[in-house]
């Protein structure tokens, strides 16, 4: 039995025989591009940067209303944000 190590994967090989996958520990926290969700997140990340762009300009510009639903918002917003900056670490 030879063991070689290619990627983020060892792999076991035995004589005459297929390679055995052997997952890693960070293999079971990574995102695979071909994920279902992704497409989807990776949208609802774009639609919040679109209005991320214009809301600031329209910030500057008129100054930050106070109210609750504004601050709300702009939490939701800074939350995904903040989970696209982690989950892209594990992809």
């Amino acid at each position: 039995m030879a063991i070689s190590i290619k990627g983020p994967r060892f792999s076991m090989m035995h004589k005459g025989s297929a390679a055995i996958e052997i997952p890693t520990f960070w293999d079971n926290f990574s995102i695979q591009a071909t994920a279902g969700w992704k497409i989807y997140f990776d949208l609802w990340i774009a639609a919040l940067a679109i209005y991320s762009t214009f809301s600031s300009a329209y910030f500057a510009g008129h100054g930050i209303p106070e109210t609750s639903l504004t601050i709300g918002v702009v939490l939701v917003v800074e939350f995904f944000f903040t989970a696209d900056l982690v989950l892209n670490c594990l992809t």
